[in-house]
């Protein structure tokens, strides 16, 4: 794994902060929809959410996923295998972008 990739992995004690806008630039202030292109940011570093298309795997990456979909969140992503355990003993679960996924929500 390359330090430009980092794989996403779900959190069992904290949220992380992410900031989801439109990729569309020209229409800041704008309601986002389902049909809505956008990007999912870290807030802490200059990463974005990504997706490795051969396997569906939802990486950080210095390039933002494009032509990602605001409604998907509403059904494309879902939690994966075990990618390791961290110090604790808790599992760190990938993500996974797929056709049959959970609803996420945006709190």
């Amino acid at each position: 794994m390359s330090t430009d990739t980092i794989p996403l992995t779900s959190a069992h004690t904290e949220r992380t902060r992410f900031r989801v806008s439109r990729t569309d630039s020209s229409t800041a202030g704008t309601v986002i929809v389902g049909s809505d292109e956008i990007g999912i940011t870290l807030t802490t570093a200059n990463l974005s959410v990504n997706i490795i298309d051969t396997t569906g795997q939802v990486i950080l990456s210095s390039a933002p996923k494009s032509g990602l979909k605001f409604s998907s969140l509403l059904g494309k992503f879902n939690v994966g295998s075990t990618l390791y355990k961290d110090s604790q003993g808790s599992d760190m679960k990938e993500l996974i972008y797929t056709d049959d996924g959970e609803e996420w929500e945006l709190v």
